[in-house]
């Protein structure tokens, strides 16, 4: 009986051998991902060298836990202070293609905002590409986050990141409706003239749910003449480009726009990291928070 039994056992566990070989027959093929152009990644593992070609995108990889996976970001990449250590590589209209191959990166993470010439000769020289697309609005920052965790083995930490950020904003959004909505002009640049936030840019849904109202009701990074904006007048003036404003080009200092009601009450917001809101990454909800209780004061 006990023969029997034993045979028995060995039959089911050969049984099991063979259910289960498929799997690991699969698992050997390595990880498959997709990036946001429906480009398919495989890695035999997860990549060990990896280039950022975004300030944005050197945020999200540091915050997954990748510091000692990232050997190259750009020159504008400042945050955290580490990413100042790692070796440049251009930025996002001029691609250093010869510092990146030197590199030996596994993998290159992009936004679809760079050259398209620079992903063509990386891609060209088998240099792996993995593209994010521009966000549009707070979601689709969640979801690039979530998207580059899956391509560097660190899914579980992104969807903590994302996750945190969401309850965040939850809350917020609880606490904001008791609250109107004034309007809001979100500068970009005033370097070769104005260039505002248009409501088809992220910036734009991190001002919404920050509370406030766009005054710009079309497109997406727009150019504006002083003149329009006198007609906008709008309550605040948000200044996502204080990193490189001169201080005669504040707003307070522009003469045609003293007759503006933001100017006039002193409602132009200069005080936020402009990075917290114009790079989509896991800071952005603290530039959604700031950017509330400056839009009202009473908020806690």
């Amino acid at each position: 009986m006990a023969k029997k039994s034993w045979m028995v056992f060995l039959a089911i566990a050969l049984i099991m051998l063979v259910a289960v070989t498929p799997l690991w027959a699969g698992q050997s093929k390595g990880i498959t991902v997709k990036d946001s152009k429906g480009n398919v990644f495989t890695f035999k593992s997860y990549p060990k060298r990896i280039v950022s070609l975004a300030p944005s995108n050197t945020e999200i990889l540091f915050a997954l836990g990748l510091d000692k996976n990232i050997v190259g970001v750009t020159n504008f990449c400042d945050y955290p202070a580490a990413a100042k250590k790692k070796a440049k590589v251009g930025d996002a209209f001029n691609v250093n293609v010869e510092k990146i191959v030197s590199l030996k990166p596994d993998l290159v993470v992009a936004q679809d905002t760079i050259s398209p010439d620079a992903i063509k000769k990386l891609q060209n020289l088998k240099v792996k590409v993995f593209v994010l697309k521009e966000p549009k609005n707070f979601n689709d920052i969640l979801n690039n986050i979530k998207l580059v965790g899956k391509a560097t083995g660190k899914y579980s930490k992104a969807v903590s990141i994302t996750n945190n950020m969401q309850s965040r904003l939850n809350k917020l959004t609880a606490k904001l409706k008791k609250y109107n909505k004034p309007s809001v002009l979100v500068e970009i640049d005033y370097t070769y003239g104005l260039y505002v936030a248009g409501p088809n840019t992220f910036v734009n849904d991190i001002l919404v749910k920050a509370g406030g109202k766009n005054v710009i009701t079309s497109g997406s990074w727009v150019s504006l003449s002083d003149e329009k904006l006198l007609t906008l007048n709008p309550d605040y003036i948000l200044l996502a480009d204080t990193a490189y404003l001169k201080p005669d080009q504040h707003p307070y200092k522009r003469e045609l726009w003293q007759g503006l009601r933001a100017v006039r009450e002193k409602r132009v917001i200069d005080s936020i990291d402009p990075n917290l809101i114009v790079r989509p990454g896991p800071r952005s909800i603290d530039g959604v928070e700031k950017l509330a209780k400056a839009l009202h004061p009473g908020l806690k």
